[in-house]
């Protein structure tokens, strides 16, 4: 009787030490960015791997995946849309329209007379849809002619809501010529394959000198693209560009093997993307992790400025799994080839990059900024919240970071170089309760 009395106690014992353990290592890894990450990544290669597997090894893998389902999540941040500034409003100050003269409105009730409008419209002249569904059912939308120095060709609806102009179109509206400007308009994708909805927008060549404002972009793979284009043998990228108080989001996680990044730019100078409400981008993962950019520059331009943006990794679309990747902005993306670079040999993707004052969320299954040969960078006084923090990579890449809130960290990979000032990160698991009090 003894005998069985001390043995349950020493039984006893060891559950109540095993559950202490499990306490601890479960506080740990909630309390730690490093345990965080590598709990992640170790998911992530048991996720990968069990279909890969069978006998001992599936099993053996099925049961880290049920240990690993108890690793602790930080809860999502929550977000209210109708509080935050950035992205589309009706506000005056935002929708304002400059009217010209009567003779140069180019007044647009259907389909049809939009395309013939953008064909059309000159410079000075402004193209204004009256409110109400347009539907445009063609690969292309060309335009015709160029605008001219404070003289834009302007698309535009008198108030945002009003007019939308619904695609089932593989690029949308292919802009290659200079000073136009797209204003208080929404772009609905509307294919019923998600890959044969492209582009809303597509800049390339001498799109210099474009503004895109108060615009809603939905459900899109890449809702605005801009490349370079061979013109007189020589190539031409998209400058001075400005992106400003959009809204880009999808419905649905996209159905697509395609790139599906909302803000999507190789190549071109001096772009300024500010005030933009970007959500929910992802493409539906594949056994494998998919990784998808909320905005990124790349492709060897220089002097872009990401300014005063919401990026909200997962606002009503949830991770699919720890293989959804999902980061917010990046300098460099995953590369480019060099015949598609404005830089020589593409020794750099970018160069003389600035990240400020941005508010990115809920990236939890990776960082939320990457830099891939981002040199001389400047990131300054964002907040980056539930996410793994930052990575800046390769030995062409040198920045300075001062005074962000990241909660998570901040690594150099492969001879990256950093320099960080005033920088406060955070162990995941914190949540704050009202972000628009927060410093931005």
């Amino acid at each position: 009787m003894n005998r069985k009395v001390s043995r349950l106690k020493k039984a006893a014992w060891f559950s109540a030490a095993f559950l202490l353990v499990v306490i601890l290592l479960l506080w740990f890894a909630r309390s730690t960015t490093f345990a965080y990450e590598y709990g992640i990544k170790a998911q992530q290669y048991v996720t990968m791997n069990i279909p890969k597997n069978w006998g001992v090894r599936k099993s053996f893998l099925k049961f880290a995946d049920s240990i690993l389902q108890w690793r602790p999540v930080p809860d999502r941040v929550e977000f209210d849309r109708a509080r935050s500034p950035a992205g589309a409003s009706v506000d005056y100050k935002r929708s304002s329209l400059f009217l010209p003269s009567t003779d140069n409105v180019l007044h647009v009730t259907d389909s049809q007379e939009l395309v013939q409008a953008l064909r059309d419209a000159k410079a000075g002249q402004l193209i204004l849809l009256a409110p109400g569904h347009y539907l445009v059912e063609q690969r292309t939308i060309r335009i015709g002619h160029s605008g001219e120095p404070g003289f834009p060709v302007t698309l535009a609806a008198e108030q945002p809501g009003q007019a939308e102009i619904r695609l089932n179109s593989l690029e949308g509206l292919y802009i290659n010529k200079p000073y136009w400007v797209i204003k208080n308009l929404t772009f609905r994708g509307v294919c019923r394959r998600h890959s044969a909805c492209e582009h809303a927008l597509h800049l390339t060549g001498k799109a210099d000198h474009i503004v895109i404002e108060n615009n809603r972009f939905i459900d899109f793979n890449a809702h605005l693209k801009s490349n370079g284009r061979t013109s007189g043998g020589t190539l031409h990228f998209p400058d001075n560009v400005t992106v400003r108080h959009n809204d880009f989001y999808n419905n649905s996680i996209r159905e697509s093997r395609n790139p599906a990044s909302p803000i999507d730019v190789v190549g071109g100078n001096n772009w300024l993307i500010e005030g933009n409400y970007i959500a929910d981008f992802s493409r539906t993962v594949r056994g494998k992790p998919s990784v998808v950019y909320g905005a990124y520059l790349k492709g060897g331009g220089k002097d872009g400025v990401i300014r005063n943006n919401v990026i909200n990794c997962a606002w009503k679309l949830p991770h699919q799994s720890v293989l959804d990747l999902r980061v917010a902005l990046s300098l460099g993306n995953g590369g480019t080839g060099k015949r598609f670079c404005q830089s020589k040999d593409c020794a750099y993707e970018h160069k003389g990059g600035i990240i400020e004052q941005n508010l990115l969320l809920n990236c939890s299954n990776d960082v939320a900024i990457y830099l891939n040969k981002a040199t001389q960078t400047r990131i300054h006084n964002n907040v980056l919240l539930n996410t793994l923090g930052l990575d800046a990579r390769f030995a062409a890449t040198d920045v300075v970071l001062e005074n962000n809130l990241i909660q998570g960290r901040i690594k150099a990979r492969d001879d990256a170089r950093v320099e960080s000032y005033g920088d406060e990160t955070l162990p995941p698991g914190r949540v704050y309760s009202d972000l628009h009090q927060l410093p931005l």
